[in-house]
């Protein structure tokens, strides 16, 4: 059963879930509050700076294929602030081509997950993260 936002701890880690897909969102999103952690979620990469402004997530989880920007474009901004540089931010893309996984590398994400894996596996890795 997923916890309703009464129910959620105040302190429990928050999580930033950015991808345009409603129903990635939703699974994943779900996953992760049944966890235990508090997820804001962004359907766009211009969203997600916006939440960034106000909110201060303990991890970001980004897709690459963004309808405004790309995903390694999110994660040079979110490194290039002063504010956000030091969130962990994990691509969780379709992707697989080795260039993507190293251009998200490259622009400073600390892990390069598929969406091939169960999101319970996203959550262990977070927890690594944490």
């Amino acid at each position: 059963m997923v916890p309703s936002r009464q129910e959620e701890r105040d302190d429990a880690p928050l999580i930033l879930l950015v991808d345009d897909y409603e129903d990635t969102r939703f699974l994943f999103g779900a996953v992760m509050t049944s966890s235990g952690l508090r997820v804001l979620e962004a359907e766009t990469g211009g969203r997600a700076i916006e939440l960034l402004d106000s909110e201060a997530p303990d991890i970001v989880v980004t897709d690459l294929a963004l309808p405004d920007m790309d995903g390694c474009e999110l994660i040079r901004r979110i490194k290039a602030n002063e504010r956000t540089k030091s969130i962990p931010v994990i691509v969780l893309s379709a992707h697989s081509a080795h260039v993507k996984k190293r251009e998200a590398l490259e622009a400073g994400c600390s892990l390069y997950v598929s969406k091939m894996h169960s999101p319970h596996y996203l959550v262990e890795q977070m927890r690594k993260l944490l």
